[in-house]
């Protein structure tokens, strides 16, 4: 009987993203090695406000982020608890989560105006996969 080796351990790769008031930031990571996506989540220390606008995080794979990876098209990170780590509901479409080496996940946030409140600077990304 042969049998095939796999590698099931989880990697961890953490990402920090710039929470700047009316403007939109992104961090990419890019796939050293085909690789499933187990999950997605952010903690911000303090969640940013806004009295009027809106401060949206989306995550896509591909050229232009074209495939959202969430379950809905984007997250307002304005409802985080301060401090606790959220865990994003990822897309029903499990092909989509599959990431070749090379491939890349673009993580942004999106505010759309200038009266945001951020008493933390960065919103904590933590982006889980395994070996496929």
């Amino acid at each position: 009987m042969s049998t095939t080796a796999y590698d099931f351990s989880i990697n961890r790769h953490q990402l920090n993203l710039p929470l700047v008031a009316n403007a939109t930031k992104k961090v990419v990571y890019t796939a050293g090695r085909d690789e499933k996506i187990l999950g997605i989540s952010l903690l911000a220390m303090a969640a940013p406000t806004s009295a009027s606008g809106t401060a949206l995080f989306t995550a896509g794979k591909g050229a232009a982020a074209g495939t959202n990876l969430l379950g809905s098209t984007n997250f307002s990170i304005e409802t985080l608890t301060d401090g606790v780590r959220s865990e994003m509901t990822l897309t029903a479409t499990t092909a989509d989560l599959n990431l070749s080496e090379g491939d890349t996940v673009e993580f942004k946030v999106v505010s759309n105006n200038a009266d945001m409140v951020v008493t933390g600077d960065n919103l904590g990304i933590l982006l889980e996969t395994v070996a496929r």
